[in-house]
């Protein structure tokens, strides 16, 4: 099934409601160039955390997570990009999907296996 933009942005909003341990923050940070990288990679591998996994992340790990998805949420406001995802799986998954291929593509050295 193909998605636009528009409905990223609302898969990412289910996404949120059914993981709101993702954006619940102690504190406002900013983002964090040194935990880019960690960061990445828990939202590329979503769909097996749970928020004792999130937990784990330092804060400035768990803030530049949350910047990445409402940088990407800022993004989808102008684009018009599609993105193709499963149809048989539930709304917020779909989202990982689509969090996992712009990762991919803007990030595929650290997803990469060498």
């Amino acid at each position: 099934m193909m998605v636009n933009a528009e409905q990223a942005i609302e898969l990412v909003y289910d996404l949120l409601l059914s993981r709101q341990w993702l954006v619940t923050k102690a504190e406002k940070l900013p983002l964090d160039p040194l935990s880019e990288k960690e960061a990445v990679m828990f939202l590329y591998t979503l769909d097996q955390q749970t928020e004792a996994s999130w937990l784990q992340l330092t804060p400035e790990q768990r803030a530049t997570a949350n910047g990445l998805i409402m940088d990407f949420i800022a993004k989808c406001l102008t684009s018009t990009k599609q993105w193709l995802v499963s149809d048989n799986i539930v709304p917020e998954l779909q989202a990982i999907e689509i969090i996992k291929h712009e990762i991919f593509l803007s990030h595929n050295s650290l997803v990469m296996p060498n």
